[in-house]
């Protein structure tokens, strides 16, 4: 008998070559390239975000504090404060039990610094007479009430940050929206 020729992968009978396994250095350094650039994109923001909550503008903050104070009075079903603490520099939110929830306001406005927060309650208009006008100065008073159905007294806060004029935000009595100025 004759030897056999032996044959080619176009018989099929010759094993293919087998295509290699794995990842190439370059391909494991660039995954580990790009996921070092994400995890460094993820952690700026991160630290952007906790910066910013701790530099909150002080209308901002107040603003805050009075969502939060309808917030408790509606949830805990009685009246709730909000008041200006000058020795600790920051808003409170008194309900009925336990602590205040706390508005870090900054040094400006602790005993040493120049800032103040004043509440003063709108007067309501008698009879068929026009309303005053929200941002003519009020009655001063310590504490902003907010009632269990999320109501108060029309009340406008003046922020005096010890350099300039003061601000003044008058707010809706049964929102945390800012009213207009007429």
């Amino acid at each position: 008998m004759a030897p056999k020729a032996p044959m080619i992968s176009a018989t099929g009978n010759k094993p293919a070559a087998s295509p290699t396994s794995g990842f190439s250095l370059i391909e494991v350094l660039l995954v580990i390239a790009l996921i070092a650039l994400a995890a460094g994109m993820i952690v700026s923001n991160v630290i952007g975000l906790a910066d910013r909550d701790a530099t909150l503008p002080v209308d901002q903050t107040l603003k805050a504090a009075i969502r939060s104070a309808r917030l408790e009075a509606a949830r805990n079903r009685q009246t709730t404060e909000l008041s200006f603490n000058k020795e600790l520099g920051r808003l409170e939110v008194h309900s009925g039990s336990g602590e205040p929830i706390h508005f870090p306001l900054g040094e400006d406005f602790s005993n040493n610094g120049r800032g103040e927060i004043l509440f003063e309650l709108i007067p309501p208009a008698s009879g068929f007479d026009r309303s005053t006008d929200p941002y003519d100065p009020g009655i001063k008073t310590d504490r902003v009430r907010f009632a269990p159905d999320r109501s108060s007294q029309p009340f406008s806060v003046q922020i005096d940050y010890g350099i300039g004029s003061p601000e003044r935000l008058a707010f809706d009595p049964f929102s945390s929206l800012v009213i207009k100025r007429p």
